[in-house]
């Protein structure tokens, strides 16, 4: 394996396949603009969603809300076995020299997509009443599982394809698409709201996976033809490494992240104040969304760009994209915890007028402050993640964290509801960031080692 000292033997072919990927899309900032506009339009439409199903259903239908909600993206995480941020990856890493590879992947990706997402759907329709009547005490939100099980496949697709246009840096036609997809959401659900309460809000919430998918499958459609790579079906098993190397170990962390969260929320719906609890602590959790969506876009961008410098061999922007995308990471942190923060009840009083109380205000501050931590472990995982470090991150990160919040929220939730929820996570934040931080100094930023491919 050939040592990654990344100096003047480096092809030059290849550098300069990155530079002029890199000034297509924008470079850091650039991406970061289009990116931005993509998470605002999404994480915007669902915040403001959620605030008018809240005024339309009132806070017990909310909390129901919030419950199912939850458990599609829990289920849908688990069954995209992180596709799409394997597809960013190796899609950037491959784009400088290897567009042969970058279509296997692409192949693979959509296939494993398409079967993983018929059988998680499939599951979750013909288990939903089971998890509604034995897990949750609510056994008419069996319905609601079956009605709305169409929105994991193609939530499984659209992360596939969101993925792979990250990877093939086309932030700016997912920012452009971000628009219609953002406004149908809203449509959608609250329509459905209107028109046939929460079992309409369920069936909005497939349509609008549907609706994004056609939107995305075109992007898609056109940055890969664009660049000159197909969907290569017939080779893609030979990238199979890339599940056990990658995908995994990463998807194992998400079977186990998102699990977790959904365990705290079924806790607190078994508090003695049920599913208003519930709704009091998704609200507080869309505000923190909020504060990350700024972050979580600069970061999103930033993955994209450190794979394809190291793919390039480029040490140089590989350091001055990280830190750069640290420094501010950072700065965007810091200023949205401290105005939410300092304004909780104004934000509360967006979702309603029974959402604000003493204890909602500081279920709010509580998830804003787990913010800071949240966000600033995953600029830092961005060394990990392009290292391909993802079993250590698994074993070191993600399972001492959700461990930590899921027994924190088992001795926390019965005695102080949603704000004893609201500091298991913030605990639970301080140690990944902790962890996070150990790990990145221990294989260091400076790349001098070996360029692990698969």
């Amino acid at each position: 394996m050939p040592d990654l000292v990344l100096e003047k033997s480096c092809s030059a072919r290849i550098l300069t396949t990155d530079k002029v990927e890199e000034k297509e899309s924008g470079g850091l900032i650039g991406g970061f603009y289009w990116t931005a506009l993509n998470m605002g339009f999404t994480q915007g439409s669902t915040f403001l969603a959620a605030i008018l199903v809240a005024r339309l259903l009132g806070k017990e239908d909310f909390g129901k809300f919030a419950i199912l909600y939850s458990t599609l993206l829990t289920v849908s995480s688990i069954a995209q076995l992180s596709i799409g941020t394997t597809a960013t990856k190796f899609m950037a890493e491959s784009l400088p020299h290897n567009k042969g590879r970058a279509g296997r992947i692409l192949g693979f990706s959509a296939s494993f997509a398409l079967v993983s997402g018929c059988i998680a759907s499939t599951a979750l329709a013909a288990l939903g009443p089971f998890v509604a009547d034995r897990m949750l005490y609510a056994p008419e939100m069996g319905k609601l599982f079956f009605i709305s099980s169409g929105f994991v496949l193609f939530s499984v697709l659209g992360a596939y394809q969101a993925g792979a246009v990250m990877g093939l840096h086309g932030q700016k036609a997912l920012g452009i698409f971000a628009m219609p997809a953002g406004l149908f959401h809203v449509g959608a659900l609250v329509l459905g709201a209107m028109a046939w309460g929460i079992v309409g809000v369920a069936i909005g919430l497939l349509g609008s996976a549907v609706f994004r998918w056609i939107l995305q499958a075109k992007v898609l459609r056109s940055e890969s033809t664009k660049r000159g790579i197909g969907h290569d079906i017939r080779h893609a098993w030979d990238e199979r490494a890339v599940l056990t190397r990658f995908a995994l170990p990463a998807a194992l962390a998400g079977l186990s992240t998102l699990p977790a969260l959904w365990i705290g929320q079924v806790l607190l719906a078994k508090h003695a104040t049920g599913f208003e609890a519930v709704g009091i602590y998704t609200a507080g959790n869309n505000l923190r969304t909020m504060i990350l969506f700024l972050p979580l876009a600069l970061n999103s961008v930033g993955t994209a760009f450190l794979n394809t410098h190291w793919g390039a061999r480029d040490a140089v922007r590989y350091g001055e994209t990280f830190w750069k995308n640290l420094g501010l990471t950072a700065a965007l942190l810091i200023v949205g915890v401290g105005i939410i923060v300092m304004f909780a009840p104004q934000a509360l009083s967006v979702f309603g007028q029974d959402f604000s109380s003493h204890s909602a205000e500081v279920v709010v501050a509580l998830m804003a402050l787990a913010a800071l931590p949240e966000g600033l472990a995953v600029s830092i995982y961005q060394i990990i993640q392009s290292r391909a470090k993802m079993w250590t991150s698994l074993w070191l990160v993600a399972m001492p964290r959700d461990i930590t919040f899921v027994a924190l929220a088992f001795v926390l939730t019965p005695l102080h509801g949603a704000v004893g929820l609201a500091c298991a996570y913030l605990s639970a934040q301080l140690l990944s960031l902790l962890a996070v931080t150990g790990i990145t100094w221990f294989i260091g930023v400076k790349v001098t080692k070996a360029l692990h491919g698969f």
